[in-house]
């Protein structure tokens, strides 16, 4: 029976590390065994997207960067046999990105 996580990022603007929400649901044969929501506070306050999600930088501005909700996210999709998505370059490349170090914490 295979197990697979269906993900979804919402960015605040074009670039591809502005994660500013996420939406994973798992499923274990035919069967959703979890869904969770979080919101992500984006590396810069720049939102163009709001028109599509509705989210702000006031909505994030609180909430853990990628860097920080990553071991929770790597917790719920870490016996997934693989991941799904509508969009999956798009997701893909959000997911990429965000995993990359912050030319900040670079330094």
């Amino acid at each position: 029976m295979s197990t697979f996580a269906a993900i979804d990022f919402e960015t605040a603007n074009g670039r591809p590390d502005s994660a500013c929400a996420i939406g994973l649901v798992v499923v274990k044969g035919s069967r959703i065994v979890r869904r969770e929501h979080h919101l992500i506070r984006p590396p810069d306050r720049q939102f163009a997207f709001t028109h599509i999600h509705g989210l702000t930088w006031d909505d994030v501005r609180e909430a853990p960067t990628f860097a920080e909700l990553w071991p929770l996210l790597a917790e719920t999709i870490g016996d997934v046999d693989f991941l799904a998505a509508h969009n999956a370059p798009f997701d893909r490349r959000v997911m990429e990105s965000c995993c990359l170090p912050s030319p900040s914490s670079a330094r």
